[in-house]
């Protein structure tokens, strides 16, 4: 990984710490459903979203999946705590044209890093489900955030969600 990236992984995973103790404050004894990073399909920039239990139950009446869908949600902590990330995340699209993909592709992975690190270090219960996606998304990015999906999340939880979004077909890719 170039050196313009090497420290983003830890800089998302600092800004993810500090928005769910906020999360945690805020929505104090809500348990927490889900947490996601959303970013676009150029990966130019992220930003947090969350839903606790109490949130989704309000609203699954009228919409049944509105708990796996990140861009629906409506709770976070600040996204100011993003602003790190956001101008490594930046410097790197304006600074670097040559291979696109492959560059577009480890921000992506960074944000996924990040949130497989959360968990590993309790950040997160394990039935609250992490995903990484972008607002609008094509193809491969589906596919990367399916890809994510299966590695930040327990098994079981990684199949509830990857069925909510009808991601099955990138599993097999």
């Amino acid at each position: 990984m170039d050196c313009q990236i090497k420290d983003l992984t830890n800089t998302i995973f600092e800004a993810i710490r500090a928005t769910k103790a906020q999360i945690d404050s805020k929505y104090a004894g809500k348990k927490l459903l889900g947490y996601a990073l959303c970013t676009d399909d150029d990966v130019v920039g992220v930003y947090h979203v969350a839903c606790t239990e109490d949130w989704v139950d309000e609203r699954k009446e009228h919409y049944k999946e509105i708990g796996y869908i990140s861009v629906e949600w409506e709770q976070s902590g600040d996204d100011t705590l993003f602003d790190s990330s956001n101008k490594i995340i930046r410097n790197h699209y304006d600074t670097v044209k040559e291979n696109f993909p492959t560059r577009r592709d480890a921000r992506f992975e960074c944000c996924v890093s990040a949130l497989e690190k959360a968990r590993a270090e309790g950040v997160f219960e394990n039935y609250t489900h992490l995903s990484v996606g972008s607002t609008d998304p094509c193809d491969h990015l589906e596919f990367l955030e399916t890809k994510g999906i299966d590695r930040m999340n327990p098994p079981k939880l990684a199949d509830e969600l990857i069925k909510a979004l009808g991601f099955h077909e990138y599993r097999n890719q």
